[in-house]
């Protein structure tokens, strides 16, 4: 639409940016001159710095409004905005917001200190490219009234945003998704068969299994001597197809769990052995198995096999992966999380195994960092964590949410035993960036070759029994999980 647009060009001289906008408030030009890494946004169509790149225009009525600060911790002005009759609908890392704003509220906000940017979200920023040649569109708005029957046959629901807004499926093509990407009601709209993979594991389905034990571990593990901390008091969420909570280095603890199956809970009860995959039971061991067996390779001193980095933390199960009768939203997901008391949530899948930029599941997986809970008054952050893609360590194999910037995104480094590389090595197991937006990826990495953990008792993934180190209770797995 006419009254929306964009001054990015692409290789044009910063001048010529800055001379086909419209002249800005002379405070914010200051703050714009001053922009760095911080005030770059990478939207699905390209990266964009909105003081340099981006017209501040006011709404006709109501729109969706791009609001930027200038620094970090600005809280302040976070405040002034709010109270401006402007609403808040969602954080974007790092420093900016969406609200929904009419242009007096607009105008307002652009005049506030500490405020770098505001103007319209423009349509060419909340449409994915991916929509050439879709059939099927994944919309999503930013409030729950909206109303999109009239430019659709039929609309499923998906879930809700953040903000109370839907996530939606439509039939539709690109020539839709332009029309939907105008509306002042929509965030993004992009074409939906990314959704497929939402139900999929991104780990040991797409790398080989080895069923090898680690060769040369460190011996005996102490948290609380390592760290000063072994998890006591925290709970700890696992997004995943499920776990056997019956393994006795899992049960010795608080246990709780959420279920999506048909059967309405009756496979996902606490002190239960319902894992039919077998994944989630080994991720929950790393994480926080005791070790109580005793089971290990006795050819190193104290080495326990189903021992975890925080083995006295507390464990909420959410078995939404690959047996969930329906697929709730990440902001759903994540809420659950934090409803259960959980300080973290662990998640070894994704809704997209390419790349995809700052798109929407990235946004929620942000968000949840910041406001886990918006149906609860305050922040209730949450510690998000994604062991990102395998990509056999291919550049830019990392999928989505890989590539958010609140989220914590983990890869596996090779284990380091004799006759293989070194343990300070990526694993090919793991993707790694570097992100759409240029940025680097991954956050982090730990070992992924070869990991000995719990193993369930039904489960068939994470199911081999190690051949050099048999263990009735434990098996090995590959994978940046």
């Amino acid at each position: 639409m006419s009254r929306v647009r964009s001054v990015l060009a692409a290789g044009v001289a910063a001048g010529l940016l800055i001379a086909a906008a419209p002249a800005l408030p002379s405070g914010q030009s200051a703050l714009a001159a001053g922009s760095s890494p911080l005030h770059e946004l990478p939207f699905a169509a390209g990266t964009v710095n909105p003081a340099l790149d981006l017209a501040s225009l006011d709404p006709v009525e109501h729109d969706l409004v791009l609001v930027q600060l200038a620094r970090r911790g600005d809280t302040a002005t976070v405040d002034a905005v709010d109270a401006s009759g402007a609403v808040l609908l969602q954080p974007l890392a790092p420093v900016s917001y969406l609200v929904w704003a009419d242009a007096a509220q607009t105008q307002a906000i652009r005049a506030f200190d500490g405020v770098r940017f505001a103007g319209v979200l423009a349509p060419e920023h909340r449409l994915n490219p991916d929509v050439a040649g879709a059939t099927a569109l994944r919309v999503t708005t930013t409030l729950p009234t909206s109303d999109l029957t009239a430019v659709a046959d039929s609309v499923t629901t998906r879930g809700f945003t953040r903000g109370g807004g839907l996530v939606l499926t439509m039939p539709g093509d690109a020539r839709l998704a332009r029309v939907l990407a105008a509306r002042p009601d929509v965030y993004s709209v992009a074409a939906a068969d990314d959704l497929v993979g939402l139900d999929a594991l991104r780990d040991e389905r797409t790398a080989a299994i080895v069923a090898q034990g680690v060769k040369n571990p460190v011996g005996a593990y102490d948290p609380a001597t390592a760290f000063g901390a072994d998890g006591s008091g925290v709970t700890v969420a696992v997004v995943d197809g499920g776990a056997d909570l019956t393994h006795p280095e899992l049960s010795n603890r608080k246990l709780t769990c959420t279920s999506y199956t048909p059967t309405l809970g009756a496979d996902c009860l606490a002190r239960s052995s319902d894992d039919a995959i077998g994944h989630g039971t080994h991720v929950s061991g790393i994480v926080l198995g005791d070790g109580s067996t005793g089971i290990g390779d006795g050819r190193i001193g104290g080495y326990r096999f189903g021992r975890g980095v925080a083995p006295g933390a507390d464990l909420h199960i959410q078995n939404a992966i690959n047996v969930a009768a329906s697929t709730p939203s990440i902001t759903a997901l994540f809420q659950t999380s934090a409803r259960a008391g959980a300080s973290v949530v662990q998640n070894s899948w994704g809704p997209s195994g390419t790349p995809k930029g700052y798109d929407e599941a990235t946004r929620q997986a942000d968000a949840a960092v910041r406001d886990a809970d918006p149906g609860t008054p305050g922040n209730q952050q949450l510690g998000v964590v994604f062991s990102i893609m395998n990509g056999s360590g291919g550049t830019s194999t990392q999928g989505a949410p890989d590539e958010g910037k609140n989220i914590l995104a983990m890869g596996g480094s090779k284990s380091g035993r004799p006759g293989a590389t070194s343990g300070d090595d990526l694993c090919t197991c793991s993707a790694h960036g570097p992100n759409l937006d240029g940025s680097r990826l991954v956050d982090l990495v730990a070992p992924g070759q070869g990991v000995m953990s719990t193993r369930a008792a039904h489960g068939t993934l994470c199911g081999v029994p190690s051949q050099e180190f048999p263990s009735p209770l434990h098996a090995t797995c590959t994978g940046t999980s």
